[in-house]
């Protein structure tokens, strides 16, 4: 699937719509976990998910940590200022000022570009490290 045509803005819009709704479930039923993971000021790290991985889920919630986790550290593989703006822009929807202040207009974009093209490249496997059911 190629990030450009319809098909990919289509699976990339819903999955963060999913990565977005699986984030407000689990930050309802296991705050102390969710939230200083998903509002620290960068991507969280390996460590920093490893820790809250410890925590011992309920079985309804289950899939969605799985989901979450593995998004995290498919976002982790990527170079750090790709997943950290994936992370920030696309996933949280924050403000994209802070990376036009680093960068120039046409450089954001074309690191923003680069990082949908090389999670599109990471994607198969984490999709099929996902359970069924959240794919």
């Amino acid at each position: 699937m190629e990030p450009r045509s319809k098909e990919g803005k289509a699976f990339l819009r819903r999955l963060v719509e999913h990565f977005d709704k699986s984030c407000v479930r689990l930050a309802m039923d296991e705050p102390t976990v969710f939230i200083p993971l998903l509002s620290s000021p960068s991507l969280p790290s390996p460590k920093a998910m490893e820790d809250a991985l410890k925590k011992d889920f309920s079985s309804s919630l289950a899939p969605l940590s799985d989901f979450v986790f593995g998004l995290l550290f498919a976002l982790n593989a990527l170079p750090f200022e790709e997943g950290n703006l994936l992370f920030r822009c696309l996933f949280l929807s924050k403000d994209d000022r802070e990376f036009r202040d680093v960068y120039s207009h046409s450089g954001f974009y074309r690191l923003r570009a680069k990082a949908i093209r090389d999670f599109f490249a990471i994607l198969p496997d984490f999709l099929r490290s996902l359970p069924s059911d959240s794919q």
